[in-house]
């Protein structure tokens, strides 16, 4: 999104931030991977899933990915239509 972002200069600024909630995302998608004690599913893992608390964290960690996602994907109405190279038919 950050290499497209000048190609669209109304959107830039959305763009961008849009690019940073989902580098947030990721970083708590790799966390729930430490919670569990890696990102395979085996018998430590399992071991850590049955306990009450790794449970706890894991929710609170998707919670707050939940979050980051939703005002990622939510971005203001233009007020007009943003023209792009393809949609003026240039290519």
């Amino acid at each position: 999104m950050q290499e497209q972002a000048p190609l669209f200069s109304q959107a830039e600024a959305e763009l961008e931030n849009a690019t940073r909630l989902y580098g947030e995302e990721a970083r708590l998608a790799l966390q729930m991977g430490e919670a569990i004690g890696g990102m395979r599913m085996g018998e430590k893992q399992a071991l850590l899933l049955a306990k009450r608390e790794t449970r706890e964290e894991l929710v609170r960690l998707i919670r707050q990915a939940k979050e980051l996602d939703m005002q990622a994907a939510c971005h203001p109405v233009a007020p007009e239509p943003l023209r792009t190279p393809i949609s003026r038919g240039l290519r």
